[in-house]
């Protein structure tokens, strides 16, 4: 079942309600995410860091049951590369779903 049928939404409308409501997770994400590019990593998981911040951080989140919902990651890492397009192969980005 597509994520659209399960939710109302499809997961850029949902990412971007939840990005809305938690600005910590993508603040702990792009801490995380520097962190590797200082350690001089040429290449990190963003699915990696969100597991990280799940581990690490139990952020307390509004508007997911998943806390944060495994279809975000990419949303995070492209949010990160526009913001820092210097750092656009940190990710490996593939076809985004809807």
């Amino acid at each position: 079942m597509k994520f659209s049928e399960l939710t109302g939404l499809t997961i850029e409308q949902a990412f971007t309600r939840f990005d809305n409501l938690n600005p910590m997770v993508y603040k702990q994400f792009r801490r995380l995410t520097f962190q590797s590019i200082n350690a001089n990593k040429k290449k990190t998981s963003s699915k990696m860091i969100i597991n990280i911040i799940r581990w690490h951080f139990y952020l307390k989140t509004e508007g997911d049951d998943f806390k944060i919902n495994d279809a975000f990651t990419a949303h995070y890492a492209r949010k990160f590369i526009k913001e820092f397009p210097e750092h656009g192969n940190i990710f490996e980005l593939r076809r985004l779903r809807n």
